[in-house]
């Protein structure tokens, strides 16, 4: 059923969803990075399935003959690929970096794909998406030509990845200051990542010009198709191995800080103050999303300072010292009889909890009570 180029597709597209497992394992507890990675793992596999079903030798009829619907299943892979890799890359150069409704204006080409491909392909009938789909009538010159399709889609991909390489090396020149290793190797990791992508996307698009101007014969092009799997399964495998090695560096986002001080600084007074008015008057705990590397950010001291400051002088770790402030805030809110209308979901949102769970653990933690009776108690006491 397979041929050897096929077999090397599908292992790449099984690594890939793979990998997109194994990153999806415990993703309620990774950051955003994680998550974006673990996403692009997975449309890399989608891009490959898709490669195998409409080229494969040894699957497109059979892959036809049981849906015809299942090709260009997964063409819009290719156009969200570009945006992934921008969000990564900016979720490690920015600690702040958050998906808001602006992020939602690079998806108009993926959203764009399925109607374009239900005019094109499938609002045929099966015999006609024969033609369109086994017979490559798909890539004849006709209105709503398939090959521009594929054109746009790689210069669009191609283009994220530049700037992806440009708002690196921004980064990297406002730099003032000697990075921590765990910063040297998120750098160095996005280095490999992004040259490793831009290298095969530049290789694939050169491929698909010379061929769409018929610079060289059909065979030639099947060729340097199958190159092209080679060279993806290369690097992949590549990278992983380059992963494995520096598992043992964890990820910490790239910042402009300088050098980490010595140990007798890490409870600078200054520093103190900066940690406690972040929480009594920024209240930056509502951010439900909030990190040791954002909150250091934030406030311009480093997350090692910041660490000591919690453990040493306030005898908390990280995680506590936001969840008390949250339960203060969530008590607060809880006592004042004007806020009886809000239920305890809404003021656990309000505080920075992303469930209601958390929240009753946590203020059961910190007060005895739930807060349902906790505000019972306040009634009374007040009436």
């Amino acid at each position: 059923m397979f041929n050897i180029h096929d077999l090397v597709l599908a292992l790449f597209a099984g690594e890939c969803f793979l990998i997109a497992l194994i990153l999806m394992w415990g993703l309620a507890h990774k950051h955003l990075r994680q998550r974006l990675l673990m996403v692009l793992a997975l449309l890399n596999g989608m891009i490959a399935t898709n490669v195998l079903i409409q080229y494969g030798a040894g699957l497109r009829t059979k892959a036809f003959d049981f849906s015809p619907d299942l090709f260009f299943l997964f063409a819009f892979a290719s156009f969200l690929q570009g945006p992934v890799l921008f969000w990564y890359t900016l979720s490690l150069l920015k600690p702040s970096f958050e998906l808001g409704k602006k992020a939602m204006w690079h998806l108009i080409p993926t959203l764009l794909t399925p109607p374009y491909l239900y005019f094109l392909y499938y609002r045929h009938s099966t015999e006609l998406k024969r033609k369109l789909a086994l017979d490559f009538e798909m890539l004849a010159p006709f209105p709503g030509n398939f090959n521009w399709f594929i054109t746009l889609q790689k210069f669009i991909t191609l283009g994220y990845g530049f700037y992806c390489v440009y708002l690196l090396s921004k980064q990297t020149r406002s730099a003032q200051h000697p990075t921590r290793s765990a910063q040297k190797a998120d750098m160095q990791w996005l280095k490999l990542l992004l040259g490793s992508f831009l290298f095969v996307w530049i290789w694939s698009l050169v491929i698909h010009l010379s061929g769409f101007t018929r610079f060289y014969t059909y065979t030639f092009g099947d060729t340097m198709g199958i190159i092209t799997n080679y060279l993806a399964c290369g690097l992949l495998n590549g990278l992983l191995v380059y992963k494995l090695l520096h598992t043992n560096t964890s990820h910490t986002p790239y910042t402009t800080d300088s050098a980490e001080e010595p140990a007798r600084d890490l409870l600078r007074p200054d520093y103190i103050e900066k940690v406690i008015k972040a929480m009594d008057e920024d209240k930056l705990f509502l951010n439900s999303r909030l990190t040791l590397e954002d909150f250091s950010t934030r406030i311009g001291v480093p997350s090692r300072q910041v660490s000591a400051i919690i453990n040493r002088h306030l005898n908390q770790n990280f995680h506590e010292f936001v969840n008390k402030h949250r339960v203060d805030e969530a008590k607060r809110i809880l006592g004042d009889l004007t806020n009886q209308q809000q239920n305890v979901m809404e003021i656990a949102t309000t505080v920075g909890f992303n469930s209601k769970p958390a929240f009753n653990r946590f203020f059961k933690k910190f007060t005895g009570l739930t807060p349902s009776e906790y505000r019972d108690q306040t009634t009374r006491s007040l009436s």
